[in-house]
């Protein structure tokens, strides 16, 4: 009975994120007023190759050791940890992210290693 309604929900979340990767698609967003076709393209494409690689990961999980498994589980678990301790000690929240961005933008025209033209390329007009 469980085993019957986990496949149920594996159908119904794969589902649900076909048709998001789908409306993402075919709906390109307006960015700097103009249409980006190249965009769903890539989406579509990587998300291809995404289920891919975690078909051949599942694929390649059964055929090594419970030893071996757990070893991996490991690393990957000490890479997550030291992914969160990197982004927490260098997170920069989005209400300072534009003031810490012009304010070393200032301290570079100051000191003169930076170019005023290069400052108001930042912006689009």
């Amino acid at each position: 009975m469980t085993r019957k309604l986990l496949i149920g929900f594996n159908w119904l979340a794969a589902g649900v994120l076909s048709i998001v990767l789908l409306l993402a698609a075919l709906m390109p967003t307006d960015f700097f007023n103009k249409e980006d076709w190249a965009k769903p393209v890539i989406l579509i494409v990587t998300a291809l190759g995404f289920l891919l690689i975690l078909n051949a990961i599942k694929k390649a999980c059964q055929n090594i050791s419970a030893r071996t498994y757990r070893y991996w589980l490991y690393g990957i678990a000490g890479l997550i940890l030291i992914a969160q301790v990197w982004v927490a000690v260098h997170f920069i929240d989005a209400t300072r992210a534009d003031v810490y961005f012009v304010r070393n933008q200032a301290i570079a025209l100051a000191q003169g290693s930076h170019r005023w033209t290069y400052y108001f390329k930042v912006y689009p007009i």
